[in-house]
């Protein structure tokens, strides 16, 4: 019997997508070579997986849009203006509520201070006048920012550079922002030809060592460090765990970040030699309990924690089951997620304990007949259910046929799939 999932490629790995990054899930089960036969199994084949990131794995960006209150320092004092700018700046600087309200009194002062006659600069004045100019590099360093966005989503990558080398040259700029230009130069590296990965860690962990990180910035670089760790030759994956798990353990994550790591570190555990299975399920399982979690993550921790029953020593076959008619039943699936979920389920109703295969004709069947299904879906499930025709008490051999010759008519169906279908008819030719 012919291995299926061995051969299977990288674009099936469908995961998760999020506003900033495009979600893939992977592969499909590694049993094939054992689907539908009548007996017998196989060691799982390798998995080839990736990975979401925050940001690197699509061509969005992200980085705060902050807003200063405008005023030209040079046109003189109105003091409603100018506390007003003080107050924005205390907060834009990143300091906590409590110690804006300790704040109160100075700028009590100064309000009476600025009530006054102008006859000379009083310290209080001066402070406002600092805070001002501080006002006015924030604006300077988010303009470089901002317009670093714009070029970079663009794909104008290297003015985009230029612009955030500039904002983290400036001596006076806000580290919170200097942290959000390194995060998005890391970004921009991993999308160069070639990708500059050593720059883009090197940039990750250079936000990481600014103190006082807002928990939001930490989790985007964690994760995206931790994808850059993951795809790198040789794969560090054990670097990757370390990030994710470090997201997980930030109490003041946001519930996506804390799925996203959650989901990342799954397919790291599966995807290590030998992997590890149960912790990659307990990681899906997780990810599925965060009730704030984007549903579009939902369906692709159900895909992947279905793949992973069938990957165990004794495969949960009826689990598995039940996760792929849950990706199939919910109405905030994706097309492409529900057309896997088919696929998949199609393909686990050969491992039921009663072999279930006019079940799979049927799934398979809804996915040949999706009008979006990708050539290489309506390859497999046209493979597939030639194998199944093949499997029945009463073997529908013109079926079969005519599935394999399906496969061999799609012209863009990959390569691997045509070999596999001109095999099964040479075999039937021959007798066998």
């Amino acid at each position: 019997m012919i291995e299926w999932f061995r051969n299977l490629s990288d674009a099936n790995k469908i995961a998760i997508a999020v506003p900033v990054g495009i979600a893939v899930i992977g592969g499909l089960f590694g049993l094939f070579k054992w689907l539908f036969k009548k007996k017998g199994a196989s060691a799982p084949p390798q998995n080839i997986i990736h990975q979401e990131g925050s940001g690197h794995t699509s061509t969005t960006i992200d980085g705060d849009k902050n807003i200063i209150v405008g005023g030209n320092v040079k046109t003189g004092i109105d003091p409603d203006n100018i506390i007003n700018r003080y107050e924005i700046t205390l907060k834009q600087l990143g300091q906590s509520e409590e110690k804006i309200v300790n704040q109160q009194e100075t700028i009590k002062q100064l309000k009476e201070q600025l009530s006054q006659p102008q006859l000379e600069i009083h310290t209080g004045v001066q402070q406002i006048l600092q805070a001002t100019q501080r006002s006015r590099n924030f604006a300077i360093a988010n303009k470089y920012l901002d317009e670093g966005l714009v070029l970079a989503n663009d794909n104008h990558f290297n003015e985009a550079l230029e612009l955030w080398d500039k904002l983290l040259k400036m001596p006076d700029a806000p580290a919170e922002l200097k942290g959000w230009a390194l995060f998005n130069r890391g970004v921009v590296y991993r999308m160069l030809e070639p990708p500059r990965t050593q720059e883009a860690i090197a940039d990750y962990t250079a936000v990481l060592e600014i103190p006082n990180t807002s928990a939001t910035l930490r989790g985007r670089v964690l994760i995206n460090r931790g994808v850059v760790y993951f795809e790198m030759e040789p794969r560090r994956a054990e670097d990757a765990i370390a990030d994710y798990t470090a997201v997980i353990e930030i109490r003041d994550a946001i519930a996506e970040q804390k799925a996203r790591a959650l989901f990342n570190r799954a397919v790291t555990y599966g995807s290590l030699e030998p992997p590890r299975i149960e912790d990659e399920i307990a990681d899906y399982t997780a990810a599925l309990e965060i009730q704030d979690a984007p549903k579009n993550r939902k369906a692709s921790c159900l895909l992947n924690r279905g793949y992973a029953y069938g990957l165990l020593k004794t495969p949960r076959i009826e689990e598995a089951i039940d996760d792929f008619t849950a990706v199939i039943e919910m109405p905030d699936a994706s097309a492409e997620q529900k057309c896997t979920a088919l696929l998949y389920r199609g393909m686990t109703y050969g491992l039921a304990p009663k072999r279930k295969y006019e079940e799979a004709i049927a799934d398979l069947t809804a996915v040949v007949e999706m009008h979006d299904a990708s050539a290489e879906n309506r390859a497999k499930a046209l493979f597939g259910r030639g194998l199944a025709f093949d499997c029945l008490e009463q073997p529908k051999t013109e079926d079969a046929i005519a599935d394999y010759i399906a496969v061999l008519e799609i012209s863009d169906a990959p390569a691997k799939w045509k070999t596999e279908a001109k095999k099964r008819l040479i075999g039937k030719k021959r007798g066998f």
